[in-house]
């Protein structure tokens, strides 16, 4: 990608828009290579050409430079970055573009670091929707989108769409034998979600989790003793007992909060 931009940018006078371009696949090439400082500098050129007439590639600038703060732990500078790339977005009209789906997927990612949860969540919808909608694009930017989709749905305590996200972005690599930064963010995301996942289901006991994997059935707490061979007092205490752990006071919440951490399957889809 880097060598396919240098002859195009040496053709372009200085002022043409599209050197914003030029800018953001050079300094993405570069972000992808580890190789920080270049990076940051065409990132900030993309940015300050286009933040007249190419809106949408500033915000893909302030977003890869957002990246990169995430990446060296500045999260101030990360959430100011994207604060910029959101404020563009919504200032020129530009949020139904699916291009743009990076942008919110990187601010997903920092929303959810930063504690705006709510916030994190409608960039998240958002990305996710606007990707759905790319035909035939760049694979790069497919996946580095699916791993920050990821990031955040991990963040956020929704483990089955970051381990989608997650699936397609490594089928992604696989196929292009990827050498990249790409790699690693994908190993990052795939440990976080690891961790993630033992520590909710380290809050129970065997027992427990035995008992919480029946919940989603039929059958009642008489039931599930009957078929687990035990008394349903002891049935009882271990669901009063997920309840307390989970912070929760129905069997229904307790199924919502086990799928949402990745204990038990999604609800499978309502016959319509």
């Amino acid at each position: 990608m880097r060598a396919a931009v240098a002859p195009a940018r040496q053709l372009l006078p200085d002022e043409n828009p599209w050197h914003s371009l030029c800018c953001l696949l050079d300094g993405t090439g570069l972000l992808l290579e580890g190789e920080r400082r270049g990076a940051r500098a065409q990132l900030l050129d993309g940015s300050r050409r286009g933040s007249v007439g190419a809106p949408n590639l500033q915000a893909l600038c302030l977003a890869q430079l957002a990246v990169l703060a995430a990446e060296e732990g500045a999260w101030e500078d990360a959430d100011r970055d994207v604060a910029r790339a959101r404020a563009q977005i919504d200032r020129t009209g530009i949020g139904e573009y699916p291009m743009i789906a990076l942008a919110f997927a990187v601010s997903a990612h920092v929303r959810a670091i930063r504690g705006a949860v709510d916030l994190a969540a409608a960039d998240l919808a958002t990305a996710i929707r606007l990707l759905a909608e790319l035909e035939e694009f760049a694979p790069w930017y497919e996946v580095e989108t699916r791993i920050m989709l990821a990031r955040a749905a991990t963040r956020l305590g929704d483990p089955q769409t970051a381990r989608a996200m997650l699936d397609r972005a490594a089928r992604e690599l696989e196929l292009r034998g990827d050498r990249t930064r790409l790699g690693g963010w994908l190993d990052q995301a795939e440990r976080q979600l690891e961790r993630q996942a033992e520590s909710a289901a380290g809050q129970l006991t065997v027992a427990e989790l035995r008992i919480l994997r029946q919940l989603p059935g039929h059958l009642s707490f008489p039931q599930i003793a009957a078929a687990a061979h035990l008394s349903p007092n002891t049935v009882k205490t271990h669901v009063r007992s997920i309840y307390a752990k989970f912070g929760v006071s129905s069997r229904r919440d307790a199924i919502e909060h086990a799928r949402r951490a990745g204990l038990l399957d999604a609800a499978p889809p309502t016959p319509s």
